[in-house]
């Protein structure tokens, strides 16, 4: 048999012979039939044929399973080299380049822009309108009428001492807190149209020589002649009445003045004086 024929199994082996060669031993029939053993280590000598189109062969303790045993065990031991491999670069990537601890970030940086406009604005002024009392005719005399507004207002005489007349006027009267008891006496017409009341409407006050104002509705007595639930009136009506003071007793023995003042619907004040 040549070299290039060594290895080379027949597609189909060569039936044995039947009465055996001579001086060896006999193997009657053919090999592998019923009753008859199987020449060991196959057809003269070769192993059993494992190849050839739809044909098993010996099985996987063969030389075929042995090679694909160690392909999968050269190339589990690649496998594991490869990830290895892997492992180890990405551990230098990982610690390689940034001292910086995991999870610290640089503090950010924050620039302000400030722009200069030169001097601040002032805010501006808040207006405010006032309004001069106007005096309605001057000073004029005991019994003299003077116009205060859509009022005329006439002061009909002043009682300096007037004790006696509040403690009579009314039994709950209480004794003047201050000195003594001023009783001023009034007419007032109304001109304007619709009504007017008059005690809501116009303000009496008597003022010392020192400027000190003793005001109407700090007397707290009732007048012997007082307008209480009667001070309104119609166009052109009027009102007599009179106007307590709870006034020091040296007021009346010194010089003072009677006003009146009256406050129109646009908040100008006007007034009226009479002096004493």
């Amino acid at each position: 048999m040549s070299s290039s024929d060594y290895g080379q199994y027949p597609q189909q082996p060569p039936p044995p012979p039947q009465g055996g060669a001579p001086g060896g031993p006999s193997w009657p029939g053919n090999p592998g039939a019923p009753g008859t053993p199987s020449a060991p280590g196959g057809y003269g000598g070769y192993p059993p044929y494992s190849g050839g189109p739809d044909q098993a062969g010996p099985g996987s303790g063969g030389s075929g399973g042995g090679s694909r045993g160690v392909l999968v065990v050269v190339f589990a031991v690649i496998a594991i080299a490869l990830a290895a491999g892997g492992l180890v670069v990405g551990l230098a990537l990982g610690n390689g380049g940034d001292d910086t601890a995991a999870g610290t970030t640089d503090p950010e940086t924050v620039t302000e822009t400030v722009t200069e406009t030169g001097e601040a604005t002032a805010a501006p002024a808040e207006t405010v309108t006032v309004t001069e009392t106007a005096d309605a005719g001057g000073k004029v005399a005991e019994g003299e009428t003077m116009e205060v507004g859509d009022f005329s207002m006439t002061l009909i005489s002043v009682v300096d001492n007037a004790d006696k007349q509040i403690a009579r006027a009314n039994q709950f009267n209480d004794p003047p807190s201050i000195g003594q008891y001023m009783i001023t006496k009034w007419k007032t017409t109304w001109n304007g149209d619709g009504r007017a009341d008059i005690t809501s409407d116009v303000r009496i006050a008597v003022i010392g020589s020192d400027g000190t104002e003793y005001l109407d509705y700090e007397c707290g007595a009732v007048e012997p002649r007082h307008i209480l639930g009667d001070s309104e009136v119609r166009s052109g009506g009027s009102r007599r009445y009179d106007v307590c003071f709870d006034v020091p007793k040296s007021l009346p023995g010194g010089s003072y003045t009677v006003r009146a003042v009256y406050r129109t619907d646009a908040g100008e004040e006007l007034t009226a004086t009479w002096e004493r």
